[in-house]
């Protein structure tokens, strides 16, 4: 009997592998809706950490199509002092005028690349690029 429960767990435990592996490499997207624990199947299976951070647009072939010169990059992890660097930022290129009601517009430069994973890295570009031609 226990050599049974032992084998029908083994088999279990090689089919659920089996899933996790093929939905990891085919569509990874789909553990991020399990609620609070999809990112540990989505780290398992090779992604980057945090699951919504994409590292291939800071890549050489895509870096320079929506970094332009004189861009300032503000990269900073969760509670780190973000807002606290942007207002420093915010200061430094204006001369010390604190009207930080530029901060607030939708024009501010800010790009929203770690929102969206299952976008292609040509499509966060384009909508980028669409956002600093308006």
């Amino acid at each position: 009997m226990n050599s049974v429960v032992v084998k029908l767990s083994a088999a279990v435990a090689l089919a659920l592998a089996v899933t996790i592996g093929l939905v990891g490499k085919r569509c990874p997207n789909l553990f991020l809706r399990i609620p609070n624990i999809g990112f540990i199947p989505w780290a398992l299976t090779g992604n980057p950490i945090p699951p919504y951070f994409d590292p291939s647009i800071y890549a050489k072939e895509y870096f320079h199509e929506w970094a332009k010169d004189g861009d300032c990059i503000l990269a900073s992890g969760p509670k780190s002092g973000t807002v606290w660097v942007h207002n420093i930022i915010h200061l430094l290129k204006n001369d010390g005028n604190d009207d930080f009601e530029y901060l607030l517009s939708e024009h501010n430069g800010i790009t929203e690349f770690l929102l969206y994973p299952e976008h292609s890295v040509e499509m966060r570009i384009n909508e980028t690029q669409a956002k600093r031609e308006k």
